[in-house]
């Protein structure tokens, strides 16, 4: 019921403060306007064509017309671009929660692996505690040495070279394990120059580049620390099947487990592995009484049959005592190598111990070093056993993968609050769990997306501030995240941030010049209010003045790509940028007004100077806020200074344009000059507060004391 439920509230922080723009300034032209009408109509004794004439200009200054096109138009476009690359927006704002994700927080399953699972060994649990390799281990192995020696057919000669030179420059002298593994360098050299006409030498070579791939991604591999590298070579007593009485035993177990499976009729990725390797003798069936699905919170599946109770699961829930005991072993040797352990038992008993493999995807490691240059911290939460997940995150390249708990431990919300400041990955986790640390750190003051691919995902997702689901995950998980990637390509990340960058700066800097106009029309209008004077522009010289310092240059430069990092308080920082401009604007053309009188200016003349005083001003904004200025911003800006001469001198009747006298050129040319030092100064005040609300947003974020950030930033 829970995951049924909506979200409400405004997840983007660009569209809420938007949103509060317009509502604002909706708000402020009632009384504004009103008041503008009434003093001009009615005091002043204007026309009426003259008092609505006042009061159109001024509200059409206050209203943000094209902000919210604009917007709409550039995700629009981003929800296009992706599309082409696979990716489905369920909500196109979610590219900008994504943009400044702080955490991202990863499912083990699906996300760091595919979701494709095979088994690689089926241990049988004898009753004196022994164990016994199972079918599908012999199996296993006469396929892979098949395929190794197809894959070393296939390599050219120069590949060949250039593998063995690698490995032998990394390695002096080497000892390998032992099956005539140890060799010296002078006959490895012999045996290389004969690997494509020798089949021998070939399967001896593809040993060995085995062995230093393996060795090489241990000395890399900081994360593991020496118990778990032993483990990866040391591995616990299974015997070999050696007598008929021990295959009929393995056969008879692994037959029941695929009687198990088959009258259990659940389908998830789990079993759909073990349905490809056990199959089921045909006419033979379970005789079920009562059975019971697998789930997230169980972390077990069971059947009731009329003879016995079987059950399917982890080991950690369904053993106890001796059995558990006995199989730890084998479970932690099998989770250091990033494996996963599934226990099949009868009436308790443990029958085989199921080795299951998930293949991490090729692109994992590439994609988690970027979001770590992003500054995205990576956090692993997963249902799994914490040693195999911690394995599996050291392999993707996560930091910290070594720094792991086991949920189960973590019983009150206070654990789990405590837990997040010192742990990266999580096994064992509930989907309420998944959801309570999704929270926990969401209160530090972090900005945290949530990836998955199941049913038990979909209550952290939701609570997440940005969601995303693979192509491949369970229908509900698709339906319930914001981000679905089509083709399981995790890869997209980098095009979904990069879009959302873009669209944010390129946002910021276009509501930068929208409430330049809005703020310097606000300040004017009350300004004529106060004192009691007709708001001295005409409507048409407001959109002339529009049309070319605000609306075509935001549009034109809302396509450029900006892969900047994102920063937050986006109406803090529209504001602050603005206010240099707007109020240069509202000096200019107060100053202008009061040289007017003095000098017996008409409205006309002064309406026409303080339309090019507010385009110069326009002008000076467009250019500080493209910094750094290349040919596409060079080109938009002159174009639109030419655009906006031509337009004043083939249509000067459609925007009041006139010829303007000698007094009023030099008044002009004064306090044009005078507008770029004023504009300067107060860019410089605006850099300051910039730079406070940067200092207090960093200082926020330390009071968290995230033991795991700190460490991430060293």
């Amino acid at each position: 019921a829970e995951a049924k439920k909506l979200e409400t509230k405004e997840s983007s922080e660009m569209v809420r403060d938007i949103n509060k723009i317009v509502v604002f300034a909706g708000i402020a032209i009632i009384p504004v306007g009103l008041l503008l009408f009434g003093r001009s109509f009615f005091i002043a004794k204007d026309t009426f064509r003259t008092s609505v004439t006042s009061m159109v200009a001024a509200v059409v200054g206050m209203i943000p017309e094209g902000l919210y096109l604009l917007t709409s138009v550039a995700l629009a476009l981003s929800a296009a671009r992706l599309a082409k690359k696979k990716v489905l927006l369920h909500d196109m704002k979610s590219v900008e929660t994504l943009a400044r994700t702080d955490v991202l927080c990863v499912d083990k399953t699906g996300t760091i692996t595919t979701s494709r699972m095979f088994v690689t060994e089926d241990i049988l649990a004898l009753s004196d505690g022994a164990f016994l390799y199972g079918n599908v281990l012999l199996k296993e192995n006469a396929q892979v040495k098949e395929e190794a020696l197809e894959e070393e057919e296939n390599l050219e000669d120069a590949e060949l070279e250039e593998a063995f030179e690698e490995k032998l420059n990394q390695e002096k002298e080497v000892l390998l394990p032992k099956d005539n593994l140890s060799v010296k360098r002078k006959t490895l050299g012999k045996k290389r120059r004969s690997c494509k006409k020798k089949k021998s030498a070939k399967k001896r070579f593809s040993a060995k580049r085995s062995y230093f791939k393996k060795k090489k991604a241990l000395s890399d591999d900081n994360s593991l620390n020496e118990e778990e590298n032993e483990a990866l070579v040391e591995a616990p007593s299974i015997k070999r099947v050696s007598t008929k009485e021990e295959k009929r035993l393995v056969e008879s177990a692994e037959t029941l487990l695929a009687l198990y499976i088959n009258a259990l009729n659940d389908d998830n990725n789990t079993t759909r592995a073990l349905k490809e390797k056990f199959k089921a003798p045909e006419g033979k069936h379970l005789k079920v009484v009562k059975s019971l699905a697998f789930s997230s919170k169980n972390k077990y599946s069971s059947i009731e049959s009329v003879e016995s109770t079987y059950k399917l699961g982890a080991p950690e829930v369904l053993l106890s005592g001796e059995h558990l005991k006995n199989c730890t072993p084998i479970i932690d040797y099998y989770a250091a190598k990033g494996k996963r352990v599934i226990v099949f038992t009868k009436d308790d008993e443990p029958v085989l111990l199921i080795v299951i493999e998930n293949e991490i995807r090729k692109n994992a490691r590439e994609i988690f070093n970027y979001l770590k240059k992003q500054g995205v911290m990576i956090r692993v939460i997963s249902g799994d056993n914490p040693v195999t997940v911690s394995r599996v995150a050291a392999l993707a390249g996560i930091n910290h993968a070594d720094s792991y708990v086991d949920a189960r431990e973590l019983k009150t919300g206070e654990a789990i609050e405590e837990a997040v400041d010192k742990y990266a990955v999580f096994g064992r986790v509930t989907p309420e769990q998944k959801r309570e640390i999704i929270n926990a750190i969401k209160k530090r003051g972090f900005k945290v997306a949530m990836t998955g691919d199941g049913v038990n995902d979909i209550l952290a997702m939701k609570d997440a501030d940005c969601s995303i689901a693979m192509g491949s995950g369970s229908d509900a998980a698709m339906q319930a995240a914001q981000v679905v990637l089509l083709d399981d390509d995790f890869s997209r990340m980098k095009n979904i941030i990069f879009e959302g960058r873009r669209n944010i700066n390129n946002i910021t800097r276009s509501a930068t010049l929208f409430l330049v106009k809005n703020m310097f029309s606000l300040l004017l209008a009350i300004y004529s209010i106060v004192l009691g004077m007709n708001y001295p522009i005409k409507a048409e010289q407001v959109s002339l003045i529009a049309m070319f310092t605000i609306g075509t240059p935001a549009f034109l430069l809302a396509l450029e790509p900006d892969s900047r990092r994102a920063q937050d308080h986006f109406l803090k920082r529209v504001l602050i940028k603005a206010m240099p401009a707007g109020l240069t604007d509202f000096f200019a053309v107060v100053a202008l007004t009061i040289f007017a009188k003095t000098f017996t200016m008409s409205e006309d003349e002064l309406s026409v100077a303080a339309t090019f005083l507010l385009a110069i001003v326009g002008f000076i904004i467009l250019a500080n806020i493209s910094a750094p200025l290349n040919k596409y911003r060079v080109l938009v800006i002159t174009g639109m200074i030419l655009g906006m001469l031509l337009t004043s001198y083939f249509l000067d009747f459609l925007f009041g344009i006139k010829t303007l006298s000698k007094q009023c050129y030099m008044l002009f040319t004064l306090f044009a000059i005078a507008t770029e030092p004023c504009m300067r100064y107060l860019t410089m005040f605006g850099d300051y507060l910039e730079g406070k609300l940067e200092d207090r947003r960093d200082r926020y974020k330390k009071k968290q004391k995230w033991k795991c950030a700190a460490k991430e930033k060293e």
